[in-house]
């Protein structure tokens, strides 16, 4: 009977140590006044292997290791980066102009890895909205401004907000959290690779 549950327990372990975190659990705006996402999860691996592939994830993640990270402390297994990430794209085509309207989200990311766990910590984020007109008949330009989570929630409220500003950042708050989400994910996966060779 012993032998049983320990066999239905041990058969568990990979659906428990997959927890994946969804959009939903993410707390952008007046839900977090604080701005920071945090996210501690199981690590399968041992510290320094982890900590390896939390390099050789941040890597593939952001495509320039030099450029992105801040700091590595190889000591107290930390990496602190700056990066972004496409969260809102819409192309728009009219008779004599082309818009290209993009949401890019800016943070600063940083990731804890210990024996047994590890933490990854979203701060300092916002969304920078570019909006890009061309035209054979007129010259081309562009449009660039940058909101905190807060801020698109009182344009979002506010009467007096152009309806194109809205219709732009009414997305950026779902978008985000699914990026959130993902990055998070995939850096669980990452870090609990079984890659025997």
């Amino acid at each position: 009977m012993k032998k049983n549950i320990l066999l239905a327990l041990l058969s568990l372990m990979p659906l428990l140590s997959s927890a994946k975190i969804s959009p939903e659990e993410i707390k952008l705006g007046s839900e977090n006044p604080e701005g920071v996402v945090s996210y501690v999860g199981a690590l399968t691996n041992k510290q320094s292997l982890a900590f390896t592939y939390a390099k050789q994830w941040v890597s593939k993640t952001f495509n320039n290791y030099k450029a992105v990270v801040q700091l590595e402390d190889n000591d107290n297994y930390k990496i602190v980066l700056k990066g972004n990430s496409l969260i809102f794209q819409k192309n728009t085509k009219e008779t004599f102009a082309n818009t290209e309207t993009s949401g890019r989200l800016y943070y600063t990311v940083t990731i804890d890895v210990k024996e047994g766990k590890f933490r990854i910590k979203f701060e300092d984020m916002s969304v920078k909205r570019n909006i890009h007109f061309s035209s054979s008949l007129i010259q081309t330009s562009d449009i660039n401004d940058s909101f905190t989570f807060s801020e698109i929630e009182t344009k979002l409220d506010d009467p007096t907000t152009p309806k194109g500003l809205k219709e732009d950042i009414v997305e950026f708050p779902l978008s985000a959290k699914n990026s959130i989400a993902g990055l998070i994910n995939s850096l669980e996966d990452a870090l609990n690779l079984n890659d025997v060779f």
